[in-house]
């Protein structure tokens, strides 16, 4: 490896001056400081405690003067010294073992180095990004020079015409800390149109990417029996929003989505997956056809951006004759769920929401308080529920409108925490909580929603090679014993003492007064009524029982009726 002493000149190379060779001193060093950089001792090749402490002080007096007002500047001595002067013992590129390490970090040998050059990449960046040469931990620090001088020396040039790499930030590895600390003005903040109607309430929030959302106004357990004994409200703003229409809004949809939709019916609302190229899943939602012609998609909070980007995409690629509007901020919404629901908002409305004039899964456009809405009945908290969605201008006034209409109802705010509860009972999944990276639509319990008998539609290819390979893993619903405690997300299950899959969401159900949740295991222990391991974080065990149904009302009786 590198003998010798080698200053760390990658900090001062960053201000645009690179190093050169010094000869005397047989070192790389940065002997041109841009203005009101000041150096001093080691780093530009200085050693000796009197030669450390003039320099020190030398630089100190520069700085001093480069100033507005500097106070009294002090001079002193700064003659060196022979013996102060580091000399370098010159690195022989060619002595060491067998192998030749040129880079350590990166298990780069001299014959690979020489090979990057016979190929062509002779110079030093190119050579760099093509060895990977100082790419590692160190960023060159310990190899720059060996590098440049083997650069130089392959290509017939001197040591004085050796260049060392671009040296590019950060001068250290950050760690996780500092990422985790982050404070808010690194990243943009995105708040609903609801969000100071939540904080009048006394919110407890939490941070869904960049999003602001509500986790909790009291305590998630109590509010959950707001929904499943009365009505409850929660500001769902942060759902992706993208409405489709034109000529060819059929085919792409049928392009994008793996479902049906040229019988789809105006009125109606239906559960929409999206798969990957790669044919995993990694989005679900739902689609409405709200208008003759007019198409409205909803999404996870997590992918609001990322569909609308791919749409776009494969507008540029395809050339499909639709027009594809992100309305995500364009609109606010609210859904209101409980069990009387439907009593409180036929109130408020001049259209009859029946479940005869209104079924479940339909979605209908009305007006409340003279603010235009479309309403989409769907059941994601398993109660009878609307969402609701506006325009976003109006939303403090229709969150707070809806708030006072609603005291006769005993109408309360709940947040995401609670929802999470909701949605566990009822046995929703999350994309990207409880799915990832290799998660099949089969094996997630949603291959329901795939039509792989049309036409060619993204994903599709992949759909053959999950049916052949046949089920391996699959995502099931479980419940604990009563008074078994809930294990944190993410935690092991076992079987027979060994990992057999992860749980990946995991809740005390205030409704069952049991722990239930989601978790992936072995096609051979997903049967109904199995019993399974849960390694608890302390170390303990806990059994829970597979479920073939909804750990609350199975049969959907209550969000149907």
């Amino acid at each position: 490896m590198a003998v010798g002493f080698k200053p760390q000149i990658n900090l001062l190379s960053m201000g645009n001056k690179p190093p050169k060779w010094d000869a005397e001193r047989q070192i790389l060093r940065v002997s041109e400081l841009p203005s009101g950089v000041f150096s001093a001792g080691e780093v530009h090749g200085s050693a000796g405690f009197e030669r450390l402490y003039a320099e020190g002080f030398h630089s100190g007096r520069e700085a001093a003067s480069s100033v507005t007002s500097p106070g009294k500047i002090y001079t002193v001595q700064t003659e060196r010294t022979a013996e102060e002067i580091i000399t370098a013992l010159p690195a022989d590129i060619e002595s060491g073992g067998t192998h030749h390490f040129i880079c350590k970090c990166m298990d780069v040998t001299r014959t690979e180095a020489q090979a990057s050059i016979d190929e062509g990449y002779d110079q030093v960046e190119s050579l760099k990004r093509y060895s990977s040469m100082g790419m590692g931990p160190c960023q060159g620090k310990a190899c720059h020079e060996a590098v440049a001088r083997l650069a130089a020396q392959d290509t017939g040039l001197s040591k004085l015409d050796a260049v060392v790499t671009t040296v590019r930030p950060p001068f250290t590895g950050a760690t996780f800390g500092l990422l985790a600390g982050r404070a808010p003005h690194l990243s943009p903040i995105r708040r609903t149109p609801l969000h100071h109607c939540h904080i009048d309430l006394g919110v407890k929030f939490l941070d869904a990417g960049q999003w602001k959302r509500p986790d909790s106004y009291t305590d998630p357990q109590v509010e959950a029996g707001f929904v499943r004994n009365g009505l409850g409200m929660i500001d769902v703003s942060t759902l992706g929003k993208i409405e489709i229409s034109g000529p060819e809004a059929i085919k792409f949809l049928h392009f994008l989505l793996p479902g049906k939709y040229a019988k789809f019916e105006v009125g109606r609302t239906r559960y929409s997956i999206m798969i990957g190229e790669d044919g995993i899943l990694f989005e679900d939602g739902t689609i409405s056809h709200i208008e003759q012609g007019i198409y409205y998609l909803t999404t996870t909070t997590g992918n609001q951006d990322a569909i609308n980007s791919l749409f776009q995409w494969w507008l540029l690629v395809e050339d499909f004759d639709v027009q594809v509007k992100n309305l995500s901020l364009t609109n606010a919404a609210v859904n209101v769920t409980g069990t009387t629901a439907r009593d409180f908002l036929q109130k408020l409305v001049d259209i009859d929401i029946s479940n005869e004039a209104f079924p479940y899964m339909h979605c209908r456009k009305s007006a409340i308080a003279d603010i235009p809405v479309s309403f989409y009945r769907i059941g994601f908290t398993g109660e009878l529920g609307y969402e609701i969605h506006f325009p976003a201008e109006y939303g403090e006034s229709m969150w707070n409108y809806l708030l006072a209409e609603g005291e006769e109802f005993d109408l309360k705010p709940f947040g995401v925490e609670t929802q999470r509860i909701l949605r566990l009972e009822k046995g929703h999944l999350l994309p990207g909580t409880d799915t990832d990276a290799l998660s099949s639509p089969y094996e997630t319990g949603v291959g329901f929603a795939i039509k792989d008998d049309k036409d060619d539609f993204v994903g599709k290819a992949f759909l053959k090679h999950f049916k052949e390979r046949g089920i391996e893993n699959k995502l099931v619903p479980y419940q604990l014993e009563t008074d078994a405690p809930i294990p944190d997300d993410g935690v092991a299950v076992l079987d027979n003492g060994k990992i057999a899959g992860r749980v990946t969401s995991s809740r005390l159900s205030p409704t069952l007064k049991r722990g239930i949740g989601l978790a992936w295991v072995r096609n051979d222990m997903s049967e109904k009524g199995n019993r399974f391991s849960i390694r608890l974080a302390n170390g303990e065990d806990v059994l829970a029982t597979v479920l073939d149904h909804a750990a609350y009302d199975p049969e959907g009786t209550r969000l149907k009726s």
